[in-house]
């Protein structure tokens, strides 16, 4: 019960950052914030696919396949933000 309490607060609390935050910071940065989260859930929702048609199985999933992984994200996310950058700024 108190772990589901702490989670709800930290949600509300992360939410209610976006009053602080400037108008034109929140547009400038929600493209791509969409655009990590859709790579996020489509990378994950293929992975569940494949797992399913026993494609593969992740068993040994050690730390420097997620630093690979998060480096790999962070690559494409920062390409992104640049190509909007030059694109309408």
């Amino acid at each position: 019960m108190a772990a589901n309490l702490i989670r709800i607060g930290l949600l509300l609390i992360s939410w209610t950052s976006l009053i602080f935050l400037p108008k034109k910071s929140f547009h400038k940065f929600l493209p791509v914030t969409l655009f990590s989260s859709a790579l996020v859930l489509i990378v994950y929702a293929v992975n569940i696919q494949f797992e399913k048609l026993n494609l593969y199985k992740l068993i040994y999933y050690k730390r420097i396949y997620f630093f690979l992984n998060c480096i790999g994200f962070a690559a494409i996310i920062y390409g992104y933000q640049n190509l909007l950058k030059r694109k309408y700024f």
